[in-house]
């Protein structure tokens, strides 16, 4: 009976008793168990492939041959919640002191841990941790960008104009690119374009030197504004009839009273039009005084016609840019007193 009333009070003390403190430990040893959890460490490899870029090459030497670089493993380790997401994204290396005194020909590149590093976690080891690179010379000229594009615009439109920026860019071969004249960009789609617009364009790998395609390395890439436009039509107008803007009072002679002029601007815009949709006309010279008696006239003078040019079209002579001139002769028809 003892033991049993012993038992039975070790039960209460276990579930019943200080419920509250029993919740607190509960939830201290969860929030325990989550923090070991996270710090516990775990090993991962994951593979890296080396780039000339890692290199960092002094100016005027490259890799002979990309293959090579090798792809090396890396050992690393770091928290468990961590290991989880990593891959080779997350590495960073740097094999600027691996080859202190780079030279032409065979190198011997030793690989340490210290040239691999990577936020939260700790290299270990890394394999293989040498191997032999070729170096050679390497020509780097500056050519000017040429745009590239692909597809059509629509009908009625026309590709005006292509820029790169900046217009020149520095290039390095392991060939001779003396012939070369230009660097190209990859093809710019314009199909089914009808605005300008700016795009970010990579550059191509390659150049024409003379009758060969060398490869070249640019880390460069050029801001490419195409500007498109409607494209437009011309048209001559003949016998468009110049009015006269004339004071209360005042009569006008203009000679000749027609002038031919030139239209240009969107087809279906040009075609359809007539001479009278074309307002030209001619003003009262300012120095004209409306004072004299009846029949007054002023002498003779030469004046550019001017217009009312329809929406989006644009209106010059027939053979120079700017409008016809004509002759203008003022008269007074009444008694004017005005200055």
């Amino acid at each position: 009976m003892a033991f049993g009333r012993a038992f039975k009070r070790m039960l209460a003390m276990i579930f019943i008793e200080d419920i509250p403190l029993k919740m607190v430990c509960l939830i201290l040893a969860v929030l325990f168990w989550f923090y070991i959890d996270g710090e516990l460490t775990d090993e991962r490899e994951v593979a890296v492939r080396i780039t000339a870029a890692d290199v960092r090459l002094p100016q005027g030497m490259g890799v002979q041959a990309e293959r090579d670089l090798p792809e090396v493993t890396v050992k690393v380790r770091g928290p468990r919640r961590r290991m989880q997401y990593f891959s080779s994204r997350d590495i960073q290396v740097n094999l600027q002191d691996a080859l202190p005194a780079p030279v032409r020909g065979p190198q011997q590149m030793f690989l340490r841990r210290q040239y691999f590093s990577a936020e939260g976690v700790v290299v270990v080891s890394v394999a293989p941790t040498e191997f032999t690179l070729r170096l050679t010379k390497t020509v780097r000229r500056t050519l000017p960008v040429q745009v590239t594009t692909a597809g059509s615009v629509p009908p009625g439109y026309r590709l005006a104009e292509a820029l790169a920026e900046p217009r020149e860019v520095s290039v390095e071969s392991r060939e001779d690119i003396e012939a070369a004249e230009k660097i190209w960009t990859e093809p710019i789609s314009v199909r089914d374009r009808t605005e300008p617009f700016e795009v970010l364009a990579p550059l191509a790998g390659i150049v024409q030197a003379g009758d060969r395609e060398v490869p070249v390395v640019c880390g460069e890439q050029v801001v490419v504004t195409l500007k498109i436009v409607r494209e437009e039509t011309q048209r001559v107008l003949e016998g468009v009839t110049v009015s006269a803007f004339v004071p209360p009072g005042a009569s006008m002679v203009i000679e000749p009273p027609t002038i031919n002029v030139l239209v240009r601007g969107p087809q279906e815009d040009v075609a359809p039009l007539s001479n009278t949709d074309i307002r030209a006309y001619v003003e009262w010279p300012s120095d004209w005084r409306l004072q004299g008696p009846i029949g007054k006239t002023f002498e003779p003078r030469a004046v550019q016609v001017k217009v009312f040019p329809p929406p989006r079209l644009k209106v010059s002579g027939e053979a120079d840019p700017a409008l016809p001139t004509v002759k203008i002769q003022g008269r007074l028809v009444k008694s004017g007193s005005g200055g």
